[in-house]
């Protein structure tokens, strides 16, 4: 069965054989689809738009503007000036954030998928 952790039947497995399983099955992933929270992306320096590392953009609070608020395209078309602004910001965080071993971890297990990597 290539799917033990998954049969009725199975026997659990040892940490180190579930990792060595997990291993196994991204070595042979045609594609990876990656699924993190906002903790990569604050071990690498960025802000989040809630919680105790809330930060993305200093004048959302100011305005009184809710973070999904300002990345829909009615927010674009009602204030194009604010709106390019935020990302404006958001560029310049994302270009000034520092990969960690997470992200490098994560770009070699996806760069020998036949398909790439979709997050």
């Amino acid at each position: 069965d290539p799917y033990p952790l998954m049969a009725d039947d199975a026997e659990p497995l040892s940490c180190d054989d579930a990792i060595d399983l997990a291993a196994e099955w991204i070595m042979a992933a045609r594609a990876i689809l990656v699924g993190s929270g906002a903790g990569m992306g604050v071990d690498a320096g960025l802000g989040t738009y809630r919680g105790a590392h809330a930060g993305v953009w200093g004048p959302l609070q100011e305005l009184g503007i809710e973070y999904h608020e300002i990345c829909t395209p009615d927010a674009l078309a009602a204030t194009p000036q604010r709106a390019w602004a935020f990302w404006r910001h958001c560029l310049a965080a994302f270009r000034a954030a520092e990969p960690h071993e997470g992200y490098r971890t994560l770009q070699r297990w996806c760069a020998g998928t036949r398909l790439g990597a979709f997050s």
